[in-house]
């Protein structure tokens, strides 16, 4: 039967067989490009696995090197500076957002809006968070980024989204203005029973 085809082939006008022949080749250029498209792709993955584990292992190497730093001082002592006082939750909620309004109002940013985001549980605290909407000049925003992260108790930053508040087309004027929605997080020591 093979044999057959193979005779007909052999047999057929150039045309066909012209036909045939680019037929074949375009297969095994196609079967080549595929093998190394999937070539590039296994070695592209490969180089994000190796890059999120350099990536964790500065964090494992950081984590180290904290806790070397930190020495013989007692583990209470030394974490004591790291919640914000208040009876509850909610307290210390209102204590962040107390101090985020009085640091903005020094550096000439608005808050226009917070609102809750859920709480994560941690073993004997929990972490209270707030989502702020921020408006004022980009360098008043940056300060003020810069102030919550240096804060202690520390202020977690988790997500930040900046945008101009320019309209397009229009001057801007000396200052650049912008929006700003910041997902913060702060620990909390307080009494109140949390749900996991």
């Amino acid at each position: 039967m093979l044999d057959r085809s193979i005779q007909r082939l052999l047999n057929a006008s150039a045309s066909t067989r012209l036909f045939v022949a680019l037929v074949v080749v375009g297969v095994l250029l196609a079967t080549i490009l595929l093998t190394i498209l999937g070539a590039v792709q296994w070695i592209r993955q490969s180089y994000d696995t190796l890059d999120e584990t350099r990536r964790r292992i500065g964090i494992y190497r950081a984590t180290i090197s904290t806790a070397d730093k930190l020495g013989n001082v007692e583990p209470a002592s030394a974490l004591e500076d790291m919640f914000f006082d208040g009876t509850s939750d909610a307290t210390v909620k209102a204590n962040v957002q107390a101090w985020l309004q009085d640091q903005a109002t020094v550096l000439n940013v608005e808050v226009n809006s917070v609102s809750d985001l859920p709480n994560r549980a941690l073993e004997q605290a929990s972490l209270v968070g707030l989502r702020v909407n921020l408006y004022g000049p980009f360098e008043s925003v940056q300060s003020l980024l810069l102030k919550i992260e240096a804060n202690n108790p520390p202020v977690f930053i988790v997500k930040a989204v900046v945008s101009s508040a320019a309209t397009p087309g229009a001057d801007s004027g000396p200052a650049t203005n912008v929006n700003a929605s910041l997902d913060l997080y702060a620990g909390s020591r307080s009494t109140t029973v949390r749900s996991p």
